[in-house]
């Protein structure tokens, strides 16, 4: 019974098996046939292949193709020559104009990506034969694009490679694309190509024989010529260098000339990748004491780009145009002078980036460059002598200004044209740096030779830099400028005076133009958006200059007040003079108690703290390190409650420096806050002897600073 039952069940098995199995093999059936694939009588099944349309093919054979499944489908071609095929299947082939895909077991429409080559023209030759051998990996010919190829230049003795060129040689205009000798490439368009070998040049800065007591700069023309010789050339100039840190270089005084360019300052290689000065910069000199200039071109925008109106036979600017992203005015017109750019003539500019006001142009008016995004530097020429602050409105990404000379120096024979003294000390004194800035209580009140050889002593060599300048003008550009020229290591000591200026308020004066007449490349040194009155002060002091308040003067000439290459005021200062002696018996003659309180400068530090702090900040970004002490100050001009030593007032001074001020606080007040006998013309003008009491009190506070940090 039981063997009866178990032979009943396996034929149900069976049954279910085999049912299953037919169904299986009519669903495939209907997979086939609704797929395209085909029942051939003797063959079995087949499936359709297809080779989708592409540009620059032409199927010769059957497409589609049927094949059985898991055989090849082959189609016959016919391709354009231009073609190339981007992406061919793995599983695919192509010879002989027949493309193969290799076992197929499903229907399939294969697609190709391809592309078009063009047909390009190559040359390549060099532009003097015999100054050197150029090896090409094709000869000059017509390929297609996508061809590689291979170029190397050898110098002949004697001569030196410049660089492979596009369209013309180098000297004609032709445009630089490597100054590798090897250069491999492959063509994308037709191209004359040459490589440039010139004579090996020396420069004549290497073997001039420069004077004992000179500096010696020779000026290229560098793709200009000469004005006085209408030809290329060198113009070689000496300055004095007794009393020279750095020369300065020429003021635009169409010294030199290029059709359709503008001067725009001078480099130290011809190419423009070495250091760029502009004209009336400082330079920087190399041992030898000679060094080669090379004059920078910019080319002029398209006069046709201007609007303008004539008026008093000059040109009057009234709109711009054009999408240069370096827009650089015209010198002339027509044959006269750029001289005014009116309201809105640089209005919406979404491409202008850089502007260049040439040397011909004497005013701009309120909104001359308006709503400009984009716009970021300005190269100005110091002929300019009527514009406000407000000429430049509403373009919040200017933030450089370079300062162009193209008027002599006037105020070099002023106590504030001995400044650039010490911008030229700063940006060229060795090893590690210290720079005090402050009023001048430092300028008057410092022996630098003498602190340097207390640190000295003390174990820690820096080189000074004597930074005091006028009271009376922005102390927050100091430190932006000694940032920029700031070395890991270096120290700022900060010793300011009882002003708003000296604690933050960033408003520029006539008096700091005259600091900087002859340092204007300090003025690119910092971000001309945290400054008030800039230009407004600029129009001021160049007005002045135009009256011939002072006279105009060379560069190398200073003062006869003596200040020292630190930038001391090293005059021997002795006692009083008459107009101070009878201000101290004033004061005395009232008990002593002068109008000055220590409480101004905890109000000044609060107003205007953070504007300082930005900038001493900067010195910190720069691995700097800035210190604060006090101001030296005649104790006799004080408030009675200021003139208590460490009394509240001085107190309140220090606790705001320290939670206000980012700095390290390395003084008293009270150290610094001397006795009147110490002061020469003025309550923060020490006597000699004062300033070296002073340098004692300073070298201690530094040193003590220096040795707890160790």
């Amino acid at each position: 019974m039981k063997q009866k039952m178990m032979r009943r069940k396996e034929k149900q098995i069976g049954r279910g098996l085999g049912g299953a199995i037919i169904l299986f093999s009519l669903l495939l059936l209907a997979v086939f046939l609704f797929s395209g694939c085909e029942i051939e009588e003797g063959t079995g099944l087949t499936i359709p292949v297809m080779l989708a349309d592409a540009e620059g093919i032409e199927v010769l054979s059957d497409n589609p193709v049927r094949i059985p499944i898991g055989g090849d489908a082959r189609f016959e071609l016919r391709m354009d020559e231009a073609l190339m095929i981007d992406n061919l299947p793995s599983d695919a082939t192509l010879e002989d104009g027949v493309l193969t895909l290799k076992s197929v077991f499903f229907p399939k429409t294969l697609k190709l990506d391809t592309h078009m080559r063009v047909s390009c023209d190559f040359f390549a030759s060099a532009n003097v034969l015999s100054a050197g051998t150029l090896d090409v990996s094709l000869p000059n010919g017509t390929y297609w694009s996508e061809t590689e190829v291979t170029l190397s230049a050898v110098p002949e003795e004697g001569f030196h490679f410049l660089g492979y060129s596009v369209g013309a040689l180098a000297e004609d205009g032709g445009e630089i694309v490597s100054v590798d000798p090897n250069y491999t490439f492959e063509l994308s368009e037709s191209i004359r190509i040459f490589a440039n070998f010139a004579l090996t040049w020396t420069d004549p800065a290497l073997t001039v024989t420069v004077p004992k007591d000179k500096w010696v700069l020779i000026y290229h023309a560098n793709g200009g010529v000469l004005a006085e010789t209408g030809a290329d050339g060198t113009k070689t100039i000496e300055f004095s260098n007794t009393y020279y840190h750095c020369p300065n270089t020429l003021v635009d005084r169409d010294y030199f000339e290029r059709e359709g360019y503008v001067l725009y300052g001078y480099n130290t290689a011809a190419d423009g990748s070495g250091t760029y000065y502009a004209p009336g910069w400082n330079v920087i000199m190399p041992e030898r004491g000679a060094i080669s200039l090379f004059c920078m071109w910019a080319k002029v925008s398209d006069p046709a780009d201007f609007e303008y109106r004539v008026q008093n036979g000059a040109i009057y600017l009234t709109k711009y145009k054009g999408d240069d992203e370096f827009v650089v005015i015209p010198e002339t017109i027509d044959g006269l002078n750029v001289d005014t750019i009116m309201s809105r003539t640089f209005e919406n500019l979404d491409n202008m980036k850089k502007l260049f006001i040439t040397k011909n142009v004497r005013a701009l008016y309120d909104k001359s460059v308006l709503s400009c995004d984009s716009f970021e530097e300005l190269y100005f020429s110091d002929s300019v002598v009527s514009l406000t602050d407000a000429a430049f409105s509403d373009c919040p990404n200017f933030h450089k200004l370079y300062m162009m000379a193209a008027v002599a120096p006037h105020y070099l024979n002023s106590r504030n044209g001995t400044y650039c003294i010490k911008y030229e000390r700063l940006i060229t004194a060795p090893g590690k740096k210290l720079i005090i800035a402050s009023g001048s209580n430092s300028a008057y009140g410092v022996n630098s030779p003498l602190l340097e050889e207390l640190l000295q002593e003390g174990g820690h060599e820096y080189s000074v830099v004597n930074y005091g300048q006028n009271a009376g003008t922005a102390l927050t550009f100091y430190p932006e400028v000694i940032a920029y020229h700031m070395n890991e290591g270096d120290l700022l000591v900060l010793a300011p005076e009882i002003n708003k200026f000296q604690f933050g308020y960033s408003e520029i004066n006539t008096t700091l133009w005259q600091i900087f007449e002859s340092a204007y490349d300090a003025f690119a040194c910092v971000d001309i958006r945290h400054y008030d009155k800039l230009f407004t002060s600029f129009s001021t002091f160049n007005n002045a200059r135009k009256r011939g308040v002072c006279a105009d003067n060379a560069y190398e000439k200073y003062t006869t007040d003596t200040v020292n290459s630190y930038g001391d005021y090293s005059k021997n200062k002795v006692g009083y003079e008459k107009s101070y002696a009878s201000t101290v018996q004033a004061l005395l003659d009232k008990g002593g108690a002068g109008s000055w309180d220590y409480n101004s400068s905890v109000s000044y530090i609060n107003s205007y703290g953070a504007k300082l702090n930005r900038t001493l900040d900067m010195v910190a970004a720069k691995g700097g390190t800035v210190l604060i002490s006090f101001a030296a100050a005649n104790i006799i001009n004080f408030k009675a409650a200021s003139q208590e030593q460490g009394g509240t007032p001085q107190k309140n001074l220090e606790a705001a420096v320290d939670e206000k001020l980012h700095g390290i606080r390395i003084s008293e007040v009270a150290t610094y806050t001397m006795n009147t006998e110490l002061f020469y013309n003025s309550h923060n003008h020490p006597t000699s002897a004062g300033a070296i009491s002073r340098t004692e009190w300073l070298s201690a506070d530094i040193l003590a600073y220096l040795n707890n940090k160790g």
